[in-house]
């Protein structure tokens, strides 16, 4: 019998929770005679034998919790050779045969000692809001912090503009700048400060910043500001402060923010749940079948294993080195928020058109506001199209310049205050009419917006088109097709705005005893909503390419109940499967009704089931920081890809991101299962 610890380690991390709770499940799920034990406070519960069994019901309401329930503790004494030996012996002793680290480099270095000083089955799981950590792209929790650092960067920003005032914000990151660059990217701000650079170019870069400041309040009477420091670099918070008001960079005051530890906390958001679920679910496979000595990661959308050995030595390697990729994004970020007049002059002057061909998703406008920012740089003039493929085609009055001043961060994220509406429609019949404005506004290429029918459109249009001509393709929206992508501009803020209402609905049934139905307004949402469904921690599930027997789905969640002993249950449902809600309902009621224990546990008067239809909900909100991250590194790449395409004289059609790489919808729906309730029915077998 296979009996197996998981420990959580080092600084915790939002999502945490949701991976031991994957583990867990995971192991249950794929064998049910194994053991699962929690091990209390990191290493030093390790070493002093404070472990707990944990069943299939253990981790219930995990998933949507921040910190770690298993509590973490800096245990240095570990590091010493014979604190080990002891610790092992008392562990081996005890019949473990297996252990699942989730924590940062450090506890990562711990689970490599384990694995090479002991014969047990060692699996790490990389869990950092620093996001420093070699072998995967995302660490668990870094989301989760971007998300709470840009938006406390928006409320400063609100009190930044309406004093005329500058902020210094400091957030975490020792040795890495990842947050620094990344909020400082999605947040729009003006100057950022990481630990990655040398001692003489960070001073040069600070000599650079306040020539910056000073250059933009001149031109643009523009006194507030957004500069971002990571905890990290030499010199502190105060003395950029000091600096700057003493230098008198800005006419107004200039004021210290530290974030501090509020970037640790808070609910895990929807791609750090599914990522903890991922790797959770990924470890507890491992571990089940003996494959050690290895990290769990992320890599391009799909989870890969690395030799902790060689984790530990590229992650050692990286510390305080800036890798190309991100000196690529502070560069990209520098262009997003001052105009270099010298590096304008190095490119011919060109004009491109741009079109929202799709119904409004989040990020949209931050598009255009990176083409402006990088076309300015590149000396490309970009005429925004309002109306889509109609307005094109109607030409006068619906094609204009956009302008650097009229897309600040403010107006981009609350795009009312853009005269540029975005719309699916389009006619062939117009196509000469689109053919002739884009000749008469002299565009030399086009950048189109949407999903896929946007893409068939451009494909329609491109033939009518004289050639060479590029046009190039954003993916935005979250429904058919590019959602399996996982990377269409406005999938992951649609995502949590979904993930947040079922969070509600999982507490509001639970106070009333009742089961609860979520079904999306929106058609070609399967994918959509299966992740939805995992993030939100759904009971099951009725998509249109997972197709099941719904009375035998309906007796599973209510046999998950009685052996849960839950007073809810949530479920969501989409368009397809939406004439299906009442007859579910009802037959549900009806078991209920029949079943005195049922009855008993779930509301025995009035109203037993709750059902809730969003519409809008998802189409809205402010952009999480990886949309407002996709669409300004989208923007960029739109600019650029048509400079190249233009001096080589090439024509079609080129996505700015790769479209044919799509997730399995097999995997996911299997995932799904080990986490509910087909892995509840197996898990409760074994415990």
């Amino acid at each position: 019998m296979k009996k197996i610890g998981i420990l959580t380690s080092g600084g915790d991390s939002p999502g945490m929770n949701t991976a031991v709770r994957a583990v867990i499940r995971s192991i249950l799920s794929r064998d049910p005679s194994a053991e699962v034990w929690g091990i209390y406070d990191g290493y030093k519960g390790f070493a002093e034998g404070q472990w707990k069994q944990m069943d299939w019901k253990a981790p219930r309401g995990w998933l949507r919790e921040g910190g770690t329930f298993l509590r973490s503790a800096r245990y240095p004494l570990f590091k010493e050779p014979e604190v080990r030996q002891r610790a092992l012996r008392r562990y081996l002793e005890a019949g473990f045969t297996g252990l699942v680290v989730i924590g940062g480099d450090g506890s990562l270095q711990g689970a490599h000692l384990l694995n090479q000083e002991s014969p047990l089955t060692v699996v790490g799981v990389p869990a950092s809001i620093d996001n420093d950590i070699a072998g995967t792209d995302m660490s668990i929790g870094a989301d989760t912090a971007l998300n709470t650092i840009v938006e406390s960067i928006d409320h400063l920003r609100d009190t930044a503009e309406s004093h005329n005032r500058a902020f210094v914000i400091e957030v975490m990151g020792r040795n890495c700048g990842y947050l620094a660059l990344v909020s400082g990217l999605a947040s729009g701000a003006d100057y950022i400060f990481v630990p990655e650079r040398e001692g003489g170019e960070r001073f040069e870069q600070f000599l650079e910043m306040i020539e910056i400041l000073q250059d933009r309040e001149r031109r643009e009477q523009q006194s507030s500001g957004i500069i971002i420091r990571a905890e990290g670099v030499d010199f502190s918070t105060d003395y950029i402060t000091q600096t700057l008001h003493l230098n008198k960079v800005m006419s107004k005051e200039t004021r210290p923010a530290v974030l501090g530890h509020i970037q640790r906390g808070g609910i895990p958001s929807a791609y750090d749940r599914l990522l903890a679920t991922r790797l959770g679910d990924a470890a507890g496979e491992l571990v089940v079948q003996g494959m050690g000595g290895v990290m769990v990661g992320i890599r391009s959308q799909q989870v890969v294993t690395t030799p902790l050995a060689q984790v530990i030595t590229e992650t050692n390697r990286w510390t305080k080195r800036l890798s190309q990729h991100m000196r690529e994004i502070l560069d990209i970020s520098q262009r997003m928020s001052y105009r270099h007049k010298s590096r304008r002059k190095e490119y011919l002057p060109s004009t491109i058109g741009v079109l929202l061909g799709t119904d409004y998703v989040p990020g949209l406008y931050l598009v255009l506001r990176a083409m402006v920012r990088e076309g300015w740089h590149r000396n490309v003039t970009v005429l925004g199209i309002a109306d889509g493929f109609d307005g094109l085609a109607a030409g006068e009055g619906w094609i204009h310049e956009l302008q650097w001043e009229h897309l600040s961060m403010r107006n981009v994220l609350l795009p009312t205050y853009i005269k540029m509406t975005a719309s699916p429609h389009f006619h062939s019949e117009k196509i000469g009419q689109m053919v002739e404005n884009i000749q008469k506004y002299g565009m030399e290429g086009l950048v189109i917006v949407g999903d896929m029918q946007t893409l068939k459109h451009a494909e329609e249009l491109h033939l009518a088109l004289p050639t060479p001509f590029p046009i190039l393709f954003i993916p935005a929206g979250f429904a058919g097709p590019l959602s399996l992508t996982m990377r269409s501009l406005g999938f992951d803020t649609a995502l949590n705005q979904i993930m947040r209402h079922l969070d509600m609905m999982v507490q509001a049934t639970a106070a009333t005893k009742r089961l609860g139905f979520v079904q999306l307004a929106d058609a070609e949402t399967d994918f959509l909503s299966l992740l939805a469904a995992i993030v939100g921690g759904c009971e099951q599930v009725f998509i249109q390419d997972y197709p099941k027997d719904t009375t035998r789905a309906i007796a599973d969640v209510l046999e998950s109940i009685r052996q849960q002993q839950r007073t809810n249950a949530t479920m969501i449902l989409t368009q397809e499967r939406s004439q299906e809600i009442a007859e579910i309902v009802a037959q549900m009621e009806d078991q209920i009704k029949q079943d005195a224990t049922l009855a008993q546990m779930l509301s025995a008067q009035g109203q037993i089931a709750v059902t809730d239809t969003l519409k809008y909900q998802q189409r809205g909100g402010k952009p999480t920081a990886y949309d407002r991250r996709l669409a300004t590194l989208y923007g960029v790449a739109a600019i650029n890809q048509f400079i190249l395409m233009s001096e080589e004289h090439q024509s079609g059609i080129q996505p700015v991101v790769d479209i044919q790489r799509q997730a399995n919808l097999q995997e996911f729906c299997q995932l799904f299962e080990r986490m509910s309730l087909a892995g509840s029915a197996r898990g409760a077998e074994g415990t």
